[in-house]
């Protein structure tokens, strides 16, 4: 997977993530761990950001508002021949529900879409932790590059 999403090398693979506890109780502490880190990766609120390097693009994009939700969309996108050709192989869509400080990647295409389906025996429950749990990693690493320049827009 280290192949596909080179911005997040150390993030492990989908197999790694198979090693945590599934449970109920471990997934709604999942969803509120990515709700806090998105918050600190969003500069404390849910709004349109892009994270950009030399060779790739995270950009999350407010899809919809409402009293007690949101969604955002994920992309995640790596460039090739001088940011002229890019590769998606990550674009998620994400809830966030306001009311129980919780986000949840629900929706998945791309590339990561056709790893996950080798994972279809698992069942949905499991499928979802996985999701999550990418996510988790991903935001995870995403705020321990501070470094990283952001554009707001």
């Amino acid at each position: 997977m280290n192949a596909l999403f080179p911005a997040f090398r150390g993030v492990g693979t989908l197999d790694d993530l198979l090693n945590e506890p599934v449970s109920f109780p471990a997934y709604m502490e999942l969803f509120s761990e990515n709700y806090s880190n998105l918050l600190v990766l969003l500069g404390g609120s849910i709004k349109p950001i892009r994270i950009k390097s030399k060779h790739s693009e995270i950009t999350f994009r407010l899809i919809r508002k409402k009293k007690y939700t949101a969604m955002l969309r994920m992309t995640y996108k790596i460039f090739k021949n001088n940011g002229e050709n890019a590769v998606t192989p990550l674009d998620a869509i994400i809830y966030i529900y306001y009311d129980t400080w919780q986000a949840e990647l629900v929706k998945v295409r791309g590339v990561f879409n056709e790893q996950l389906k080798t994972y279809e025996e698992f069942g949905m429950i499991v499928r979802r932790w996985l999701l999550n749990a990418f996510l988790r990693r991903i935001l995870e690493t995403l705020n321990a590059r501070q470094a990283v320049t952001s554009e707001v827009k």
